[in-house]
């Protein structure tokens, strides 16, 4: 019997003011059908496969229009006089919809996520998680309390305030907030050293080789990765995890204007194939 397959999308975008990256902190916006298109990229691809996958809409943040092309607002970045026309995540809307989001997963046997920002990988995180994470940032200041509101940079935080026994293997990290260790334990950069224990795959498409051109927001100023797509699905399909419940991946920071040789929605279909392979 095949497993059943949901996906849902995060509709949550980083944004710079003026696209100056190191202009403060960065604002967290919700913008509705953000992830439309990738929902449809992702469900017509697999399609093709020979694989069904049940469609879940995006997360509810609540509608407006913002009145303005807010497609590459991650790049283009906002002025000062439109930053009112934006509504902003809280941390007490992406702790309401982590619930909802759990309870719907539940139904499934393996749930998908993907979404433009890093800050909702929140949602598919949950107390006892095994997770393998793959990103070439830390995302964990290591602060001594929760984060007062959670962004791209420091989810990380959150979850080790608020989650218990979460366990987290990270894979081709190179940039680390504050000069500070990731969460969990650095597990290098080598594709045999898989954690096959994993229940949660948390992936930043920002890990992988920038000659893919699969990203091109976040360079990879501390040194080039060369990671390839295949060596992070080969993880997904020697993942041995049997506890009841659903197989979540995550995809983070993949927007598809950006994915240029189409190598990022070959990853995420070619991920999915894994994932219904495991323990085969």
């Amino acid at each position: 019997m095949r497993p059943r397959i949901g996906l849902i999308g995060v509709p949550v975008e980083t944004v710079f003011l003026n696209g100056d990256f190191w202009d403060g902190v960065p604002y967290t916006a919700f913008i509705p059908q953000l992830t439309t298109t990738a929902r449809d990229a992702i469900i017509t691809h697999a399609k093709k496969e020979d694989i069904a996958i049940d469609d879940l809409g995006e997360v509810d943040f609540g509608a407006y229009d913002p009145g303005f092309n807010t497609a590459r607002i991650a790049y283009q970045g906002i002025s000062p006089f439109s930053l009112s026309k934006l509504k902003f995540i809280s941390k007490e809307m992406l702790e309401q919809k982590r619930v909802e989001t759990l309870a719907s997963a539940s139904a499934y046997d393996i749930f998908l996520a993907v979404g433009n920002s890093h800050a909702g990988a929140v949602l598919l995180y949950e107390s006892h998680d095994k997770v393998t994470r793959c990103d070439y940032h830390a995302d964990f200041g290591n602060f001594p309390k929760s984060p007062a509101t959670i962004n791209y940079a420091n989810y990380m935080d959150w979850v080790h305030h608020a989650l218990e026994g979460v366990h987290v293997s990270n894979y081709f990290v190179k940039y680390f907030q504050e000069g500070k260790n990731v969460y969990g334990t650095l597990a290098g950069d080598s594709p045999e050293r898989n954690s096959v224990h994993a229940n949660h795959f948390d992936i930043d498409v920002d890990c992988f080789d920038t000659a893919l051109q699969i990203q091109s927001l976040y360079p990879h100023a501390n040194g080039a990765n060369k990671v390839k797509p295949v060596q992070v699905s080969a993880m997904i399909r020697a993942s041995e995890d049997s506890r009841p419940g659903p197989f979540k991946i995550g995809f983070w920071e993949y927007r598809c204007y950006d994915d240029a040789r189409g190598e990022g929605i070959t990853f995420i279909v070619d991920s999915i194939t894994q994932a219904m392979q495991r323990g085969i």
